[in-house]
């Protein structure tokens, strides 16, 4: 086909698929962000204890178009009313109400959450573009009947709880509406639970008006997804209602009717019921836990009859349940306080409880003592068997235990995330106390045996040092015997080159415990004897500057000692490894003397001068 004609037909297909691909999808593929910038809120309250709710909503709009919204989080008993719309930011601020668009309002139930939601449509479904928006919109609720009016002396009470935004708002405000009476309304901060204003939570201003009095309250802050409460106190004579029927019956007059005596009950419904057995369950598991690791260590120190040295030096049991209660206050607090700090060094307290200190032991002055040579199979069978228990990470009873305790945590972390990312980050913050039940009282907490706990440090250093050394080494396990006992006190690992430098000694390897908060470390240390003035002495002398030089046990004898700049068997292994190399005697090759060549007779003749008749003759 030729290419001129090849190209409209190309054309032609391309535009037929552009065609099916903008006609075929039903829904745009647009992509559309939306952000609550602010709420503001005005609440009038009316004499029969209902009241009407108003939300004037500043959306920030992305992309589009934006078809609908959801606020989480409305009154349940809400009459929505008509006439809600939506305008720019523009338009609302100038007052005209020209290019506003309808809203559709529409409440739902949130599954499985106690939660009624409003389901907001814009313009039909048409929605809007980007760009700054204003949405209004109304709704009625009986504050009386709901609970949230209730009558305290002279005044009276009301609590209103706000809606839920994913983002959060930087400032949220809003007015309550009441009708004129002789005391004005102030704010309650529902947090402290005292009559003042709020403090750095709240601020508010009031204005006395012939019809109304309005307070104006303002939050400097709500965090994400977190319902704002808003508590206002005004004077009851503002209401037409029954007042009987809100009073406490301790407060009710001689003529007004009593209320029967309700049976005495620890909670008040089946979700308080739930609540108070999850966190009965909860002490239970935490002291319950912490009693388990206190008799792991005690019993993993009696084996090496040893005593168990914990932080806070009180009985298990005593242990376990202020753990237990520090852990549940501490949620508590976290879960009901504006500011978290509290509650959070609260539950890590816990840990004081759960901690337990190294073992020290007694210092004790080292006799003499011989040295024996031992096999590698024999100095290394002394070894202790790899620690079991539910409280050892490393061990397949312990793994399970910390993964079903990260899985709990993760669970409700996530369970809370649907109300409030903030305190969900808190729950999952909170299993890092119980992270020192695996992290505290382990073997290395207890006072190390040098000629045992030795033993894996040196056996993983003998394997790296046999695969990796490129010269024949030979390996002598050697133990210290204390004259007049019978048990070793010390284990130490000898390296020797099979062809070593003369002068060369032994290349020991020998671990020393240095103790800390979290247990005792060991320390390898590389020791290469040598005799003073030899070879090898010239062959190291650049491994001075690296190490330290002493005296060894003979006259002519000295030692340097070096230390890995880790203290892992992999970096020790290295370590003998360059000093083996650099301690081993180098070859000689005899490079026999050059052969002198003979010329060839043929040569000789040919390159001797011409006889002359004289030479001849």
């Amino acid at each position: 086909m030729p290419l001129a004609r090849a190209r409209p037909i190309a054309a032609l297909l391309c535009f037929a698929l552009s065609l099916l691909a903008v006609a075929l999808p039903r829904t745009a593929l647009a992509w559309v962000e939306m952000h609550v910038a602010k709420d503001d809120v005005r609440v009038v309250v009316h004499k029969d204890g209902s009241a009407r709710v108003e939300h004037k909503i500043l959306l920030l709009v992305s992309g589009g178009p934006l078809k609908s919204f959801t606020i989480r989080g409305v009154d349940p008993d809400a009459a929505l009313d008509d006439g809600a719309y939506i305008l720019s930011e523009q338009d609302d601020k100038s007052g005209s109400l020209e290019h506003g668009a309808p809203l559709a309002l529409k409440r739902v139930t949130a599954e499985g959450v106690e939660r009624t939601d409003l389901v907001v449509d814009i313009d039909g479904g048409r929605g809007v573009s980007r760009g700054r928006y204003v949405a209004v919109l109304r709704y009625k609720t009986n504050l009386l009947e709901r609970g949230l009016l209730r009558v305290e002396g002279a005044t009276a009470r009301v609590d209103w709880i706000g809606p839920a935004w994913e983002d959060g708002l930087e400032t949220t405000r809003a007015w309550f509406h009441f009708p004129t009476a002789p005391l004005e309304p102030k704010a309650i901060d529902p947090d402290e639970g005292n009559d003042e204003a709020g403090g750095y939570t709240f601020l508010t201003t009031v204005s006395r008006r012939p019809e109304a009095d309005v307070l104006e309250v303002v939050r400097p802050y709500a965090s994400r997804g977190e319902r704002v409460v808003w508590s206002v106190r005004f004077d009851k004579t503002a209401l037409a209602v029954d007042v009987a029927r809100a009073l406490p019956a301790e407060q009710a007059g001689p003529g007004d009717p009593k209320p029967a005596r309700a049976p005495l009950r620890l909670v008040g419904s089946p979700k308080d019921t739930l609540f108070l057995v999850g966190a009965l369950a909860l002490f239970a598991l935490i002291a319950t836990l912490v009693a388990a690791h206190a008799l792991e260590v005690r019993r993993r120190a009696a084996a090496r009859e040893q005593r168990p040295r914990p932080l806070v030096p009180l009985p298990i049991g005593a242990r376990a349940i202020a753990a237990g209660a520090l852990f549940l206050g501490g949620l508590w607090l976290q879960l009901t306080r504006p500011s978290s700090l509290l509650g959070a060094a609260t539950v890590a307290s816990v840990a004081l409880f759960v901690w337990h200190r190294p073992v020290v032991a007694k210092p004790a002055l080292r006799g003499p003592g011989a040295w024996l040579c031992l096999r590698v199979d024999e100095a290394f069978a002394a070894a202790r068997p790899r620690p079991r228990g539910l409280f050892v990470a490393t061990s397949l009873p312990g793994a399970l235990a910390l993964t079903v305790l990260f899985t709990a945590f993760g669970a409700a972390a996530w369970r809370v995330s649907q109300h409030s990312i903030y305190h969900a980050i808190l729950v999952a913050l909170d299993v890092i106390p119980l992270l020192s039940l695996f992290l505290s009282g382990r073997d290395a907490s207890l006072a190390p045996d040098p000629a045992v706990d030795s033993i894996p440090l040196l056996r993983e250093v003998v394997r790296r040092v046999e695969r990796r050394s490129k010269v024949a080494v030979r390996v002598v396990p050697r133990v210290r015997i204390p004259s007049g006992q019978p048990d070793p006190d010390e284990l130490r690992v000898v390296f020797l080159p099979r062809e070593p430098a003369r002068g060369l000694r032994a290349i020991e390897v020998a671990v020393a415990f240095a103790g800390g908060p979290g247990g005792y470390v060991a320390l390898p240390e590389v020791l290469l004897r040598f005799e003073e003035g030899s070879a090898c002495d010239e062959h190291v002398q650049h491994l001075e500057p690296y190490g330290r030089a002493q005296r060894g046990r003979k006259a002519d004898e000295r030692v340097l000692s070096l230390a890995p700049k880790l203290p892992t068997a992999a970096l020790t292994a290295d370590l003998v490894v360059a000093v083996l190399e650099r301690t081993t005697a180098p070859r000689v090759v005899d490079v026999p003397p050059p052969k002198s060549r003979r010329a060839p007779a043929r040569a000789r003749r040919d390159d001797a001068p011409p006889a002359t008749a004289a030479t001849a003759g």
